[in-house]
């Protein structure tokens, strides 16, 4: 059962333990009456304390094990401790035939070991379904693997009607065929801010984001706002890939009614590859806006195709520790310095909704820029500090991988059959000659010093 869904991971390059892949059952089934460690009040408000009192909100919001769908609308749901969900797969927290209308706050504390995987038919997936008129704020979600067909997320599947998704924090690995994002993958008229994603990669096919997949405006309701937001990770794709962006992958407004905005935002992403992709967005249509947003030089542009308006646009690259601005940016005075020009943004809001920028402490080693409030949220990038990347792809001869420690290598045809054997001496680099293999789609399995199995799939 693992190595048939190793071969349905076809676009990923992560580190996954195996024993997740031959989960079987579903926490709905598991978790069938009110558990311990779910906990409501007199006025409807609920504390989760256990990996069960997190599966009982599924029943309670969607109606299942002989409950009444309950929105929660006007009520606010706690997270009090961490919890591991790993022991089970994942059912999506409301769906569109039963809204989450209330606020979930996560306190800062971890979700972890999310797990869903259904390309075939697995729509609409993540933590939570259908969010309408909700707040979804101060979640960790750490580890796991959320794999599906249409509108796959991690937070959630879709976010409208004046939805707020704020201060989240994804390590989650996520991959969609189509409209796939790193928090969420549809955002309607609602607000994602103060988040970032930087889970070992993400699985980029059609209209994939960093952060959001489909940023869409509504005229007859809101605007899209995706603001002061990051993304860090490797985008696991392929030439075949479309409309992919670095923190959106379609930014789509109404006209001149109302607008899809991304602001102060910057990505640091490797692997793009495909037709009409950035590294800020795939496609930034009519009505759509993207304003004071940064990304990392490399040879993609900032918007893959633009219709749209643009305004204080500019890569960075590492020079004297420092990480500077190709072009700088006018933001009250001429800043030529990627944290600075992110903290002058949030400094000229009349508000303190959105978080201060902080150099993030590396132990000697540059790192890019983080929250304030929590420096140590998700391991400061931790998951992507051992990325491993394969090059070219497709390739017809030499086939080189890059990370850390490497030290085995094996390459399966897309049947799960071992096709070639390596071993190396903890190397930062391996060559594997692919001469010889037959045309077609392999999988790449890599193992490091540290024991973490990467999977990575390459065209021949």
């Amino acid at each position: 059962m693992a190595q048939e869904k190793y071969a349905v991971l076809n676009s990923l390059s992560f580190p996954i333990a195996p024993s997740i892949l031959d989960l079987e059952t579903n926490w709905v089934d598991v978790v069938t009456t009110c558990p311990v460690g779910y906990e409501e009040d007199s006025n409807g408000d609920v504390s989760i304390s256990t990996a069960e009192g997190l599966a009982w909100l599924i029943s309670t919001v969607n109606g299942l094990n002989g409950q009444t769908a309950n929105t929660f609308e006007g009520k606010t749901i706690s997270l009090t401790d961490n919890v591991d969900i790993s022991a089970n797969i994942w059912t999506p927290i409301g769906n569109q035939n039963a809204f989450f209308k209330g606020t979930f706050n996560g306190n800062d504390f971890e979700i972890e070991g999310i797990y869903m995987l259904d390309f075939a038919t697995g729509d609409n997936y993540a933590l939570f379904g259908y969010l309408h008129n909700a707040t979804v704020k101060n979640i960790v979600l750490k580890d796991g693997v959320v794999g599906g067909n249409l509108n796959v997320g991690t937070i959630a599947s879709t976010s409208d009607s004046l939805s707020v998704i704020d201060k989240c924090f994804v390590s989650t690995i996520v991959n969609g065929s189509q409209c796939s994002g790193g928090i969420v993958a549809v955002n309607r008229c609602s607000t994602v801010s103060n988040c970032c994603y930087c889970a070992n990669a993400i699985g980029a096919m059609v209209s994939t984001g960093g952060i959001v997949g489909c940023n869409l405006a509504d005229a007859d309701i809101a605007d899209a706002l995706v603001v002061n937001c990051y993304c860090v990770t490797d985008f696991a794709s392929n030439y075949s890939s479309l409309n992919n962006g670095g923190i959106v992958g379609v930014n789509n407004g109404s006209a001149t009614e109302k607008q899809a905005v991304v602001k102060n935002c910057y990505s640091a992403i490797t692997g793009m590859y495909g037709v009409s992709c950035g590294n800020i967005a795939g496609r930034n249509l009519w009505g759509g806006t993207i304003e004071n947003c940064y990304y990392l030089e490399n040879e993609n542009p900032f918007c893959g195709v633009n219709y749209g308006d643009s305004y204080n646009i500019s890569s960075f690259y590492l020079e004297n520790l420092q990480w500077l601005l190709s072009e700088p940016v006018i933001i009250g005075n001429e800043i030529d310095n990627l944290l600075d020009a992110l903290n002058a943004w949030v400094d000229e809001q009349a508000d303190d909704e959105y978080e201060e920028w902080c150099e993030e402490d590396g132990g000697g080693k540059i790192e890019y820029p983080v929250f304030c409030f929590n420096t140590t949220a998700i391991e400061n990038h931790e998951t992507v500090k051992n990325t491993i990347l394969a090059y070219p792809n497709p390739c017809k001869e030499i086939l080189t991988l890059s990370g850390e420690n490497i030290c085995s290598v094996e390459v399966y045809d897309f049947e799960a059959k071992k096709i070639l054997s390596m071993r190396f001496d903890n190397t930062s680099y391996a060559n594997i000659n692919v001469k010889d293999l037959k045309s077609g789609v392999y999988l790449v399995n890599v193992i490091d010093g540290y024991g973490n199995s990467y999977v990575v799939k390459i065209l021949k």
